[in-house]
């Protein structure tokens, strides 16, 4: 695992995250008395670049989730498109889900002009944390709909991710919580996507924050730490 985190680090240029196991060769040096501080030290260290590893795996994952997402077919045929547009053309909600399609659509097509790919923008952005979290929403779902301007595919997922029951153990653990199903949203994502979606599940619910799950004192370790690899990779 650690050499295949390894490779990974170094094909992307991140030097200083792949040179995190060079400290084992120190161990010789070790005194009886330090080693449980450079034993704690090192499973630190790997923590952080695991941490890294995860946002090379986010990425993945979420533009594959994405791309099935957008090309998975929607409704029925024609007939009933037609049939649920004429019970629904006044509703309420329908008209608040047509005005928010409606902007989310001047944004994909501001986009599309300035990028070649606006998921790949889309995604980019959202892991380079353009727009950070606030903790002064209500709720993870609140900060998505503030937000699905910026991200609309990732909100849409988003939406699915942290409100539909999964389809298989590992997934359904995580949404145990979930207060409703959205059986016809999770028809359009498989069950092995919304298994890999677990891995993100604690950034959509929380922000994006490659120290999430570590204690104090590991976070405290590692801010600085991932400060100087991203300022390693900018380089």
């Amino acid at each position: 695992m650690a050499t295949s985190i390894d490779s990974t680090l170094e094909e992307l240029g991140d030097q200083t995250g792949a040179d995190l196991d060079a400290m084992s060769a120190n161990v010789k040096d070790m005194k009886p008395e330090d080693a449980p501080n450079q034993v704690a030290a090192a499973l630190r260290a790997m923590k952080i670049k695991l941490g890294k590893y995860r946002v090379i795996a986010a990425r993945s994952i979420l533009l594959a989730a994405v791309k099935e997402l957008v090309t998975t077919p929607r409704g029925g045929g024609p007939a009933s498109r037609l049939a649920a547009q004429s019970t629904s053309v006044h509703s309420p909600l329908k008209k608040a889900q047509q005005e928010r399609m409606a902007r989310v659509q001047e944004r994909v097509a501001i986009t599309s002009a300035t990028t070649g790919d606006p998921h790949e923008e889309e995604v980019g952005s959202y892991l380079r944390n353009v727009f950070p979290w606030r903790d002064t929403e209500d709720s993870a779902q609140q900060w998505w709909k503030v937000n699905e301007t910026e991200f609309p595919t990732l909100a849409k997922l988003a939406r699915i991710d942290l409100s539909a029951p999964g389809s298989t153990a590992d997934v359904e653990l995580v949404f145990a919580t979930a207060g409703w199903m959205m059986s016809s949203r999770r028809g359009r994502i498989n069950g092995e996507t919304l298994g890999w979606l677990v891995t993100t599940h604690g950034w959509m619910r929380q922000g994006l924050n490659r120290l999430i799950g570590l204690d104090q004192a590991a976070r405290a370790t590692g801010a600085p730490i991932l400060e100087k690899m991203d300022a390693a990779i900018a380089k």
